[in-house]
C-alpha cells in the first residue's frame, strides 16, 4: 500500500510472531521503537521509503536474516549484533559510518550491497583499512556490490583476500583486483566498471572457470598491440555465455579465431569517430564468434560523418 502513513504501523511491535514486514514502496518516514519487540522477525524490506533512520531497537531483531534498506539510511550502532543476517541491502558508509567495523561481525552475510561515498565532505581514508580487515571476515559472502561515487577504490583492487564463495560481483573500481583470479571457482557474473583494462587482465578473467555472464565499461584500454585480443589461449573464457563490452573511447578488442566458444550473446559499444581514428577500420572479429546467437552493436555518432558511420555499420553486418 504505497499510501501507507507512519501511524498505521503504531501497533506493530505487538505481533509477537511476525516473521515478515514488508513495507517498500510506501509513504513510511519513521519506525516505532517497539519494532524491537518481534523476535521472530526474518524480513525487514524497507526499501524505497523515506526512512532515514533506524531504531535503536533493530539491534534486538536476533533472528533477522535479510534487511533490505535504502543507502541513505543511518543504522543503529549494535547492528554487528544480528549475527544471523545474510542479505543486507544497501549499506552506506557514510550515512553509517560505524558498518566499517561492525561489518565484520555479520560473518553469515552472503549478500552485501555497500555504497561508498563522501556524503557532503570527504572520503575519510580512515574507513579504508576496517573496512577491509571487516570484508576479510566475510568467508561466506556469495554476491557482493559495491558502488562508489567520488571515492577512490584501489584499497579494494589491492585488497589481498580470497572469497571462494563468492559468485556475484558488481563493482566500479580503477583496475582488476588483484584477487580475481582462477581461485574463484564459484564465481559466475561480472559487472565491473574499470578506469583501465590491459592484456593479462583478459587473461586473468579467461581463466576464472565458470564464468557465464561478463559486463566491462571501461575508461581506456592500455596495449602494446593494436587491440587487445580474445582467443589467443583456447583454454580461457570456455564457460562464458554473455558479454557486454563499453569503451569510453575506441573499441579496442580483437576476437580472433576459436575465441569463446560458448558465447550465445554480446552486447557492444562501438564509438565510430575514436575507434575509426585510432585503428582505422572497424573489424574486431565478429565473424569468428562462432556459436553467438544474438549480438548487438550500438555505434557512437558524435563527431561522425554520415558517410562513417554507414561504413562502421556496413562492416558490423558483413561480419555477422
Amino acid at each position: 500500500c504505497h499510501d501507507l502513513e507512519n501511524h498505521r504501523i503504531t501497533g506493530v511491535g505487538k505481533l509477537f510472531h511476525l516473521r515478515y514486514l514488508g513495507l517498500r514502496d510506501t509513504n513510511i518516514t519513521k519506525l516505532p521503537r517497539q519494532l524491537g519487540n518481534l523476535h521472530c522477525l526474518h524480513t525487514l524490506d524497507l526499501s524505497q521509503t523515506s526512512i532515514t533512520e533506524l531504531p535503536s531497537s533493530t539491534v534486538h531483531l536476533k533472528q533477522l536474516v535479510r534487511l533490505y534498506i535504502e543507502d541513505s539510511v543511518k543504522l543503529p550502532k549494535g547492528i554487528g549484533k544480528l549475527n544471523l543476517l545474510r542479505e543486507l541491502s544497501s549499506v552506506g558508509v557514510s550515512s553509517s559510518p560505524n558498518i566499517v567495523t561492525e561489518l565484520g561481525n555479520l560473518t553469515e552475510l552472503r549478500i552485501i550491497h555497500i555504497t561508498l561515498d563522501s556524503g557532503t565532505g570527504t572520503w575519510c581514508k580512515s574507513y579504508e583499512k576496517p573496512l577491509l580487515d571487516s570484508m576479510f571476515k566475510l568467508q561466506k559472502i556469495q554476491k557482493l556490490h559495491i558502488r562508489s561515487f567520488g571515492v577512490p577504490t584501489d584499497f579494494i583492487a589491492d585488497f589481498g583476500w580470497f572469497p571462494q564463495h563468492l559468485n556475484d560481483f558488481l563493482g566500479s573500481i580503477p583496475r582488476l583486483p588483484c584477487w580475481m583470479n582462477s581461485s574463484l571457482s564459484k564465481l559466475h557474473q561480472i559487472n565491473m566498471s574499470l578506469n583501465i583494462l590491459r592484456q593479462e587482465d583478459l587473461q586473468n578473467l579467461g581463466l576464472i572457470p565458470f564464468l557465464y555472464v561478463l559486463h566491462l565499461n571501461i575508461g581506456k584500454i592500455e596495449s602494446t598491440e593494436e587491440r587487445l585480443v580474445i582467443g589467443t589461449d583456447s583454454s580461457q573464457f570456455q564457460c562464458l555465455y554473455h558479454l557486454s563490452f563499453d569503451s569510453l573511447y575506441a573499441m579496442g578488442l580483437m576476437f580472433v579465431q576459436g575465441a569463446l566458444p560458448n558465447l550465445g550473446s554480446l552486447n557492444i559499444m562501438l564509438r565510430a569517430r575514436e575507434t575509426k581514428d585510432l585503428y582505422g577500420d572497424f573489424n574486431i572479429g565478429l565473424e569468428n564468434l562462432c556459436s553467438v546467437r544474438e549480438v548487438s552493436v550500438k555505434i557512437g555518432c558524435t563527431g561522425c560523418r554520415r558517410c562513417e558511420v554507414d561504413s562502421a555499420e556496413a562492416d558490423i553486418r558483413r561480419a555477422i
